[in-house]
C-alpha cells in the first residue's frame, strides 16, 4: 500500500545462564527481550500490542552486537548496558518508568517508592509496579534492580528465581 510504513523487526535467540534469551531490535535500538523456549511463543509475544504492517526477520547478523553484550554481561564482563531502545508500545507514563530504571546503576537496587519519587509521582509506587512489570526489554531496562522499600524483593514478571540469579550476576544477592 502507498505510503503505508512498515516496520522491519530483527530478531535471534541465544542460550544464557538464566535460559533460553530471544531479543528483537527495529533499525533504532531494541524493542523487546524475553525469556523462553520457544520462537512462536516469543514471536506471539512480540506481535502482541504492535500495531501497523510488521516484517520481521530471523537474523543472528542484525543483533551480534546486542548479543556479544548480554553475554559479556552474563560472564561479569559488562556492566554497561546503555544500550538503544524502541519503545513500539507502552503509556507516556510507562516509558518515564523505563527510562528512570535506565538510570539505576549497576549493582544496586532502587524501591518502587524511589522511582516514584524519581519521576515525581510521589504517591505512585504501584503504578510504578505496574509500570516495571510490563518492561518490554528487561535486563536492558534493568527491572530486576527495583524492590520494595522495605528491602523484600517483591515480584518480577520473569519469576523470583530469575530477578536473584540476575542481582547475583550483579553481585547483589
Amino acid at each position: 500500500m502507498e505510503g503505508s510504513h512498515v516496520i522491519e523487526i530483527f530478531y535471534s535467540s541465544f542460550e544464557s545462564k538464566i535460559g533460553r534469551i530471544f531479543i528483537a531490535a527495529t533499525k533504532n535500538g531494541l524493542c523487546r527481550l524475553c525469556l523462553c523456549n520457544k520462537e512462536n511463543i516469543f514471536l506471539k509475544e512480540l506481535k502482541n500490542g504492535l500495531k501497523g504492517e510488521i516484517e520481521f526477520n530471523k537474523s543472528f547478523t542484525h543483533l551480534e552486537q546486542y548479543i556479544n553484550i548480554l553475554r559479556s554481561y552474563f560472564q561479569k564482563k559488562e556492566k554497561n548496558l546503555h544500550l538503544p531502545v524502541e519503545f513500539l508500545f507502552g503509556t507516556k507514563f510507562q516509558k518515564k518508568v523505563w527510562m528512570a530504571l535506565r538510570k539505576i546503576p549497576y549493582g544496586e537496587t532502587r524501591s518502587y517508592n524511589f522511582i516514584a519519587k524519581s519521576i515525581s509521582k510521589n504517591r505512585a509506587s504501584r503504578a510504578v509496579g505496574n509500570a516495571v512489570g510490563n518492561n518490554p526489554i528487561p535486563i536492558i531496562i534493568p527491572c530486576h534492580r527495583v524492590i520494595r522499600k522495605n528491602g523484600n524483593l517483591g515480584g518480577f514478571a520473569l519469576g523470583i528465581e530469575i530477578k536473584k540469579k540476575l542481582l547475583k550476576v550483579e553481585s547483589q544477592l
